[in-house]
């Protein structure tokens, strides 16, 4: 029996599908031929966790529903976080080997797992390099590169690293040092090594799953003919503002008569005129809006042309004090990010100040923490009214839920933390149907049939 599967609430996902489907036990008991005992046991959580896995496969099969939308997992987080200590991340140690120059295969890497939940799309890993080279050539045959990956990848440096990376077939190397960080986005070949023997030489490697990563199985589903409508090479701003106004016509079944009728000529001038769209006015938006039914956050989507990999070389100077002139507890050092991912965003903190009382830290999002310095620190936080401490060890980590509010403080001298944060499923969008809905707690509660009778 998995400890981790959570029977109560996979039991109610299960009701809410019944629901959905206009199905009673009863029902779903005569058309997939169980007794109705049977089904009321799957309906309450009790029943053998292989028995009800085999029920979701019938199913699954004799109605139109996603067998992994009813299965629910217990969270692994204990009052709002999972901690990892170093001693296990160091239990965890791998060693993976690649070719060198004389073709053999020889250490390349030390992996190392850090806090990973459930909860998120967080992969951190610390990585070790074990290959030495004499010089930073990215040509040199020692290097081996990986053939790329969906996640986007933050990396923190620590040590003396040389970072390569591969741009439509021209190869890069940066030399990089401690404080210094990088974003690789998907599919971009890279590797690591190390340029000094004497000195350890690492990196925090945070790959993250955004809303692509989670939306993967269903683009899966609908397979290439769908996926092909969604690519779009062409990034110009324009035409991505007329993309979203021709899509929002089609969906609401428009013609641009239409559309002009109900903006008015002189706006849908505006609209159409390369020069002029960006001088939209906010009330205008508003009507456009309206007009089209969709969000007025919408109507401006934009890829910035971007690189693939963005580097940021840490500068002592280049940071704000937070959370305030006044308040000085914590220098902000901001890590290399892309703008086309806003949510996914990297910070070197400076934890100086043992007078911290306050909460300051208050994300909505994903957060993954590690004390990548030398000092002991401690996390302050509250979860459901109660206070808790936790000291953080040089090599530990952290995953902390989204709103959770916490503070860093040195348990004597100053320390330093890598922060990572990503988008969570609970986006704008899920907020905004959450709050519209009346009583919309019964979403995770909700036990009861949908109407009284059989």
């Amino acid at each position: 029996m998995s400890l981790m599967f959570d029977k109560k609430q996979s039991s109610l996902r299960l009701k809410s599908e019944f629901n959905d489907l206009k199905r009673t036990a009863d029902s779903v008991a005569k058309e997939l031929n169980y007794n109705i005992s049977e089904i009321n046991n799957f309906l309450s959580g009790k029943y053998d966790l292989k028995y009800y896995l085999d029920f979701l496969i019938k199913f699954c099969d004799f109605y139109p529903v996603n067998m992994s939308n009813l299965i629910i997992y217990k969270k692994d987080t204990k009052n709002g976080i999972l901690f990892f200590n170093v001693k296990d991340s160091i239990k965890s140690t791998r060693i993976f080997k690649r070719k060198n120059k004389e073709g053999k295969l020889t250490s390349y890497y030390e992996y190392r797992d850090t806090a990973k939940s459930n909860l998120s799309n967080f992969y951190p890993e610390w990585i070790a390099q074990t290959r030495y080279v004499k010089d930073s050539d990215p040509y040199n045959p020692d290097v081996i590169y990986n053939r790329g990956h969906l996640l986007h990848q933050l990396n923190l440096f620590v040590g003396p690293v040389n970072f390569y990376y591969e741009i439509n077939g021209k190869k890069i190397c940066k030399e990089m040092n401690t404080g210094d960080t990088s974003y690789i986005s998907p599919y971009v070949k890279h590797s690591f090594t190390t340029r000094d023997k004497s000195k350890l030489a690492y990196i925090v490697a945070v790959t993250a799953g955004t809303s692509l990563k989670r939306n993967q199985n269903e683009l899966r589903m609908f397979g290439k003919h769908t996926f092909n409508k969604l690519l779009d090479n062409k990034k110009e701003e324009f035409y991505l503002f007329k993309k979203i106004i021709n899509r929002a016509l089609n969906n609401e079944v428009m013609n641009l008569r239409n559309f002009e009728k109900t903006i008015g000529t002189k706006l849908y001038k505006k609209v159409n005129n390369k020069e002029k769209f960006r001088d939209l006015k906010m009330s205008e938006i508003l009507k456009i809006s309206e007009s089209l039914k969709i969000s007025s956050s919408e109507i401006f989507y934009s890829i910035k042309n971007e690189k693939e990999v963005i580097n940021k070389f840490f500068d002592p100077k280049d940071f704000h004090y937070f959370p305030s002139e006044n308040k000085k507890f914590y220098k902000i050092y901001k890590s290399a990010r892309s703008e086309n991912f806003p949510n996914l965003k990297g910070f070197i903190i400076e934890v100086s100040s043992k007078k911290i009382k306050d909460l300051d830290f208050k994300f909505t999002l994903n957060i993954y923490l590690i004390n990548y310095g030398i000092k002991n620190l401690k996390i302050n936080w509250e979860y459901n009214s109660k206070s808790y401490t936790k000291l953080i060890k040089p090599g530990d980590s952290i995953y902390i839920e989204p709103f959770l509010n916490f503070n860093l403080t040195p348990e004597s001298d100053t320390g330093l933390i890598f922060i990572v944060t990503s988008e969570s499923g609970i986006d704008l969008n899920t907020q905004k149907e959450i709050t519209s809905i009346r009583k919309a707690d019964r979403l995770i509660i909700d036990d009861e049939q949908w109407f009284e009778g059989k």
